[in-house]
């Protein structure tokens, strides 16, 4: 287990990081980000989601223009 200097990190991660160029979600890179946070929070390490991709990636979703 490794040891982090920080107990708390902040994660922004936004539209273009969720959703495809065509504005579908990113299931592979969503799956990716989920398992990487599952780790640190593993290690013990608080990990705090900021989100300015939920709108976009749930239109996508929606079907919604």
């Amino acid at each position: 287990m490794k040891n982090y200097q920080y107990k708390r990190i902040a994660v922004k991660i936004g539209s273009n990081v969720l959703t495809l160029s065509d504005g579908t979600l990113d299931v592979e890179r969503m799956s990716s980000l989920v398992n990487q946070i599952a780790t640190l929070r593993k290690q013990g390490v608080e990990i705090v989601l900021i989100s300015s991709g939920a709108v976009a990636s749930g239109r996508s979703e929606l079907k919604l223009d």
